[in-house]
């Protein structure tokens, strides 16, 4: 075997070694990130200014030492994210962190518990060029990481955009009476059953509460109806009804402001609900800004702001409630 062939074997060798050695490498994680199953109990979101604690009572997720109610399907989309966390490089080994806006009065630091065991505890700083990556560190490690996804998005919340803004979810059939006091007038609405003769087309199929007698082809059968109480001969317009009576399936705040409950005064429109074996009150107290109004409920201990259209669902008069043919 002369020189020039045991050279090449040679390269070839080196090369094959470097290939394992560096298939090998590339198939170690960046960094060990510990696995877990579903079921964190604390989730700590700060920065410099700000410290959002989230963290479950009494089986139900609650925001700082207030325990404001959490959107649990955001908080869920929070879990998933921290779960899944995928560190796919390492960029230096050297604490560039201003380069990156990992200082800590700039990053966000992301912390994840569960009985008590930190598994999560990472700061986020600025998106790669691409935009499909972030940079982060990890609290006790040298190094600043590449991770996928938009990290500042999916973990910089603030605290109003964390609580649960369902105020009320009640269906429009669980709904007994609405008494809408408005302008000074209060109003009574009853939904009482009545009969009505329809053709079988019309109403298209057998009900449990049919009148099996039929006459000339239709039938008799039973239908909610809505009267007021003030105006027994006045014949109220569907729409206005059903805009009315759907107002709350459900009734979500836009925002909660600083306020307390006891602070509140006033009122321009008040509603008592009777369903669900209770009476549940909204009050809309005055307007807020140019497209909101102030609003509390019986259903709700905080103060909170609805959008416009949604107030004016309960601003009704008999007028407004009157079928106009």
């Amino acid at each position: 075997m002369n020189k020039k062939t045991l050279f090449s074997l040679l390269i070839i060798a080196v090369l094959a070694i470097y290939l394992v050695i560096a298939n090998n490498q590339g198939s170690q994680p960046v960094v060990e990130l510990t696995e877990y199953e579903d079921g964190l109990d604390e989730i700590i979101i700060s920065r410099q200014d700000s410290n959002i604690k989230i963290y479950k009572h009494d089986g139900e997720w609650v925001i700082n030492d207030q325990k404001f109610p959490a959107d649990a399907g955001q908080v869920s989309t929070i879990e998933k994210k921290l779960k899944e966390l995928n560190v796919t490089d390492l960029i230096s080994r050297k604490k560039h962190y201003q380069r990156y806006e990992l200082e800590a009065d700039k990053a966000l630091h992301v912390i994840a518990r569960k009985d008590g065991e930190t598994l999560r505890d990472f700061y986020v700083g600025k998106k790669s060029p691409t935009y499909q990556q972030t940079y982060i560190r990890f609290s006790g490690k040298e190094g600043i990481y590449l991770a996928s996804g938009t990290l500042d998005t999916d973990f910089d919340k603030k605290l109003d955009s964390l609580r649960d803004k369902e105020i009320l979810k009640i269906e429009k059939n669980a709904i007994e009476s609405i008494r809408l006091t408005y302008r000074g007038k209060t109003l009574n609405f009853n939904k009482v059953k009545v009969e009505k003769k329809v053709d079988d087309a019309e109403d298209g199929k057998e009900t449990a509460q049919d009148n099996n007698e039929k006459d000339n082809g239709k039938k008799v059968v039973s239908q909610d109806k809505w009267i007021c109480k003030e105006y027994p001969n006045v014949e109220l317009d569907d729409n206005q009804v059903t805009q009315l009576v759907t107002a709350f399936d459900p009734l979500r705040a836009k925002s909660f402001p600083d306020l307390k409950k006891k602070e509140v005064r006033g009122m321009m429109s008040r509603v008592q609900l009777k369903a669900y074996d209770k009476t549940l009150t909204v009050t809309v107290h005055r307007k807020y800004d140019d497209a909101s109004y102030l609003a509390t409920s019986s259903e709700s201990e905080y103060p909170f702001v609805i959008d416009e259209f949604r107030a004016k669902k309960l601003f009704k008069t008999i007028g407004d409630m009157k079928n106009n043919p």
